[in-house]
Parts: structure tokens; C-alpha cells; sequence
């Protein structure tokens, strides 16, 4: 379902594509690549402040994990300008950096 989701996102059905990532969230609310995916799907749909919410429970999830926390904070800073700019190569770079758990 998670791959259904990433897929979808790819193609710019983002509205589809945050049905699924809620349903694999449902089972697993801690999924990392899927909240980072679902984050960046918002973001594309320019519901940013829902988008910063996501990469804020990545944060969370791993609060001791002090270089988990500065390499996500850099990939929600990053995600979050590309946004903003259009910037399709940057986002395309970062959702290579995120699809593993």
C-alpha cells in the first residue's frame, strides 16, 4: 500500500496518493518514509502547515536520535523550499533520501 502511495505521489496524484498514506498510517503511525511521503505530498498541494506537521511527528518519533533529528530537520528545510520554489529536481533528490525506513 505504501509503494501504491509513493507511486501515486510520483505522478502527481498527491490527493489520491495521502488516501493511501492515511490507510498505511492507520496500521503503522510511526512509518517514516510514509509520513515523510505524505508530507511532501501536502507540501505539493501547498498545505504546508499540515506538511510541517508530518515532519514534525518524524522529529518525534526518535527524540535521542540526535543525528536523525538534524538530517530530517535539513530534509524538512530542503523539502519545504523546494516546495515553495518549483523546485521538482531538489524534491526528486530528497524523496530518494527517504524512501528507505
Amino acid at each position: 500500500m505504501a509503494g501504491t502511495a509513493i507511486d501515486l505521489s510520483h505522478l502527481g496524484k498527491y490527493e489520491e496518493a495521502i488516501k493511501y498514506f492515511n490507510k498505511v498510517l492507520a496500521i503503522d503511525p510511526y512509518r517514516i518514509n510514509v509520513l515523510i511521503n505524505k508530507a511532501i505530498a501536502l507540501g505539493n498541494l501547498t498545505r504546508y502547515d499540515e506538511a510541517i506537521t508530518y515532519f514534525n511527528k518524524v522529529l518525534a518519533s526518535k527524540p535521542s536520535d540526535i543525528g536523525f533529528r538534524m538530517e530530517v530537520s535539513k530534509n524538512k528545510q530542503m523539502a519545504l523550499d523546494a516546495l515553495k520554489t518549483g523546485n521538482r529536481y531538489r524534491l526528486s533528490k530528497l524523496r530518494n533520501v527517504t524512501n528507505n525506513d
